[in-house]
């Protein structure tokens, strides 16, 4: 079951009713861990209920899965936005020679890469969406987090090599 438990709610309990055994030491963001607890006849309201005795590790799981939808798409993003960028920086820019950067062929050959990586990670992010939507999907929105994530970081090398940084 998951509950939700205010500082209002502890201070309304008594004092012995809510005690942090130990806190947990976790690599990474701290907000992601919480102290190990223990309730000892703790009464909350019966609007803290989030889920259901026996219902909490699906609210979870949910939860995880729909935020492996949202990665995916923020890293599509990513890669969207570092094309857009190096195709502005490629038109504009000649570095020194009669023509510029959109007439050398490896140039365009990564803004071609990048785009094509883009497009590739929109429509499995669109996928994983729609199969999450229609109740299905946890697993593709999974594959698409990792798939994307990974592009994206590809995409902005790319992007940083057009610009020469």
């Amino acid at each position: 079951m998951i509950l939700a438990v205010t500082r209002q709610d502890v201070a309304r309990n008594d004092p012995d009713g809510y005690k942090v055994i130990r806190h947990v030491s976790t690599s990474g963001f701290s907000s992601t861990s919480g102290p190990h607890v223990k309730f000892t006849s703790f009464r909350v309201p019966a609007f803290n209920l989030i889920a259901e005795p026996g219902k909490g590790a699906d609210v979870v799981i949910r939860g995880f899965t729909s935020s492996a939808a949202l990665v995916a798409a923020v890293s599509t993003g990513i890669m969207a936005a570092s094309f857009e960028a190096a195709l502005e920086f490629a038109k504009n820019d000649k570095r020194g020679s009669k023509t510029g950067l959109l007439g050398r062929q490896s140039v365009v050959d990564l803004l071609m890469d990048i785009k094509m990586r883009t497009d590739a990670a929109r429509s499995m992010t669109w996928k994983a969406c729609h199969a999450l939507e229609s109740g299905k999907g946890g697993e593709l929105a999974y594959e698409a987090k990792i798939f994307c994530s990974e592009l994206a970081v590809k995409c902005v090398t790319d992007a940083m090599l057009v610009v020469g940084v």
